[in-house]
């Protein structure tokens, strides 16, 4: 475990808490990435925002989704 001033500290998980919810819910699907699931809606007004229907959807960047992301264990191809 990394120490930071003699004490142990844990390792920082930087994947934001609604990522971290489905990882954890449904394992993860290292091969595929959100932007190539069918679950990930595209919302377009003056911007595009990415939402996964999987998840509570707002009005809000708390529930935005990223292309990037890895896929989750419900990760379903997007049909063309």
């Amino acid at each position: 475990m990394p120490q930071l001033g003699g004490f142990d500290v844990g390792l920082i998980d930087k994947r934001p808490w609604r990522l971290r919810v489905m990882h954890e819910s449904y394992g993860r699907d290292p091969e595929h990435t959100c932007g190539q699931c069918r679950h990930l809606v595209a919302r377009r007004f003056a911007k595009t925002y990415y939402k996964c229907d999987l998840t509570r959807e707002t009005v809000s960047a708390a529930t935005d989704w990223r292309t990037g992301w890895q896929a989750c264990g419900r990760f379903e191809e997007r049909e063309e």
